[in-house]
């Protein structure tokens, strides 16, 4: 018994010294470590939030389509007067401007252009050669339109547009005898325009009609319209 007890004592120590000497000893060593994770913090949140904001509004941006365009263009201008004042027919004229537009199928555009409206004028009677009023404007189309190839708009396109256009008088040349002066005219007159359009690559091609929507001459009939033809660069 006491060589038992002995031996006993001898295989406790033992082991007690080993547990000292390593203190993982006799720990379950199956255990898997759980893998690291990565810790999101308020920054990274916000910069994700921004990143995100910043592509939806690049895609906003590419749904609308702008264009810049200048464009030189002829017209064809006359007067509706009463008969037994003067008399009108049409006379060559020209306009030159340039524009903004933006949009996709639905678009609009605002632009700025010099209008020389020459009107074919003179007093009744088969006596009277027909001479040329010339009315210098500046004026202000403010476009909404449709392009139905908007999907292409960018090769070809075909386009619909109607306009309001205020037009500012900044001078008369009178060649008609009649005596007319810039005082004889409205300073200020409002058109309505209306008109198709053709892009193809980076040329612009618009074609369409001006038609007043008051006198052009202070107390006496005289409606002013005019059909137009633009040829134009977009940027």
């Amino acid at each position: 018994m006491k060589q038992i007890a002995k031996y006993s004592f001898g295989v406790f120590f033992l082991i007690f010294l080993l547990l000292l000497i390593n203190p993982g000893f006799g720990q379950d060593t199956t255990k898997v470590a759980p893998p690291d994770t990565v810790k999101i913090t308020s920054a990274d949140t916000t910069q994700l939030v921004a990143a995100d904001t910043v592509s939806q509004n690049e895609k906003k941006d590419k749904k609308s389509k702008d264009a810049f365009i200048l464009y030189v263009g002829g017209n064809l201008s006359d007067l509706s007067v009463s008969s037994n004042q003067y008399s009108s027919n049409g006379e060559l004229g020209y306009q030159i401007g340039g524009s903004y537009r933006r949009g996709k199928f639905l678009y609009w555009g605002v632009g700025a252009k010099y209008n020389l409206a020459n009107y074919g004028l003179h007093a009744p009677g088969p006596e009277n050669d027909t001479t040329s009023l010339a009315v210098k404007s500046i004026d202000i189309p403010l476009t909404v339109g449709l392009d139905f190839l908007f999907f292409t708009s960018r090769v070809f396109t075909v386009r619909a547009f109607g306009s309001v256009v205020p037009s500012f008088l900044v001078g008369v040349t009178d060649e008609t005898g009649l005596g007319i002066v810039k005082d004889d005219l409205n300073s200020f007159m409002v058109f309505g325009q209306g008109g198709v359009g053709f892009d193809v690559l980076f040329f612009v091609i618009d074609v369409g009609y001006n038609f007043g929507f008051q006198d052009l001459l202070k107390d006496k009939k005289s409606t002013p319209g005019q059909a137009f033809v633009n040829l134009g660069f977009r940027f």
